[in-house]
């Protein structure tokens, strides 16, 4: 065969490829290859995609029974003496709630859920009214103990530790009221002149009522009177969702 016979005898043009039909199949094999790549790298997100949704995934599954935040949420309450009930029965005790803007009635008293609650209270009272002895313990709140700061003055945050002292219970003749939360199993012993403070999580939705147990107020027994009105000696706790 010689040079002159090659591109007509219909044997070369099977086994011989033009330029064009080179170009042709380097481009399929490029896409070929392309497509290769994309399958694999599909195949490798999909797999770390399911890792990562299989490891994210149980972060997300928490409840609202179980879901709390560290954040503390101030509840402050201050209590105090004088304030005229009417003519004749005169001074009677009452819990303020306080506020930035300043004291606010406790008649009605929320705080939110699944949250740490701060629960500060300061009585400016002075004498005592022992409650049943089952008031004289803390409950309700962590460690069932509260921190108590001698003396109203205590009542900010720079305070010398010598001054503070931690309770688990208060001898009934230092106690002038309590603040008591009775579904919540809630119950702080108030000490006059002091200032207590302790922490809970209220992880129960619904309104509940507060009151003080022991007999502070004006009539017989010392039962009536500011005992047994809204915003003085009792009212509601409201825990929102």
């Amino acid at each position: 065969m010689t040079e002159g016979t090659a591109a007509n005898d219909p044997k070369e043009r099977d086994t011989v490829e033009s330029p064009r039909a080179m170009r042709g199949n380097k481009a399929a094999i490029s896409r070929s290859y392309t497509a290769g790549v994309l399958a694999v790298f599909v195949v490798i997100a999909t797999v770390a995609g399911l890792a990562v949704g299989h490891y994210v995934a149980p972060t997300s599954q928490t409840t609202n029974s179980t879901k709390t935040t560290t954040t503390p949420y101030l509840l402050s309450l201050e209590e105090v003496m004088d304030v005229n009930w009417n003519s004749s029965v005169g001074a009677q005790p009452v819990f303020y709630v306080v506020t930035p803007s300043g004291l606010t009635s406790s008649a009605t008293i929320t705080i939110p859920s699944h949250t740490l609650i701060e629960l500060q209270i300061t009585s400016y009272d002075m004498g005592s009214s022992p409650p049943p002895p089952q008031f004289d313990n803390v409950t309700g709140v962590l460690g069932d103990r509260m921190m108590v700061i001698n003396g109203t003055a205590g009542s900010g945050t720079n305070v010398s530790q010598m001054w503070e002292t931690n309770y688990t219970s208060v001898p009934a003749a230092m106690i002038i009221h309590t603040f008591t939360v009775p579904q919540l199993n809630l119950n702080i012993p108030v000490i006059g002149q002091d200032t207590m403070i302790s922490y809970f999580y209220a992880n129960t939705t619904g309104t509940f009522r507060w009151l003080c147990e022991t007999p502070c107020g004006a009539g017989p027994g010392a039962m009536g009177g500011a005992m047994t009105q809204r915003g003085w000696m009792t009212g509601s706790l409201t825990v929102t969702g």
